[in-house]
């Protein structure tokens, strides 16, 4: 773009304003709930796993060759397989993200890096509604890669954690 362009900036309006606010709460809450889920998978896998291995044969598919494995013995070992990647991915989900926060108005590091209040107060007057609209539209679009990722990572914690828990109880009940 030629540098003497000039750029039609776009007029926000308050309903803009209030979407806007209205689309930061709705991904903040879906990252929160993704996080509650995560909780309460990371839950679940540790309780199985806790269950199955306080019963002594789940110890052998660790002890014992598999030659000298009983029948249930493989079907176990995919149980705990499961739980472990339902582990690992509620696990993965609760991290914090290691990429660095994006500059802005928003973040909390981003707020940070402004030094004090009278300093983040005047970077904050010194733009326009619409530059104001566009750090809040940045801050949803890093919401939504954050829970978008999360989500993804559920999916799979909910297909491997459940029939990891139904599969190893099942075992123990067929033994």
């Amino acid at each position: 773009m030629d540098p003497t362009e000039i750029v039609a900036v776009p007029r926000i309006s308050d309903s803009h304003v209030a979407f806007l606010r209205s689309e930061q709460g709705y991904l903040s809450e879906h990252i929160r709930m993704a996080d509650q889920k995560a909780t309460a998978m990371l839950a679940i896998s540790l309780g199985a796993l806790g269950y199955l291995f306080s019963k002594g044969r789940y110890a052998d598919i660790f002890r014992l060759h598999p030659a000298q494995w009983a029948l249930t013995h493989p079907l176990e070992l995919v149980s705990v397989l499961l739980l472990l990647i339902g582990l690992g991915t509620a696990l993965l989900v609760l991290l914090p993200r290691f990429r660095k926060s994006p500059n802005g108005l928003i973040f909390w590091e981003a707020v940070a890096r402004h030094g004090s209040g009278q300093n983040y107060l005047t970077a904050v007057s010194a733009l326009s509604s619409s530059q104001l609209a566009e750090h809040i539209c940045d801050h949803c679009m890093a919401a939504a890669n954050v829970a978008s990722h999360k989500y993804r990572l559920l999916r799979v914690c909910f297909w491997t954690a459940p029939f990891g828990a139904l599969l190893g109880v099942m075992t123990t009940l067929f033994r």
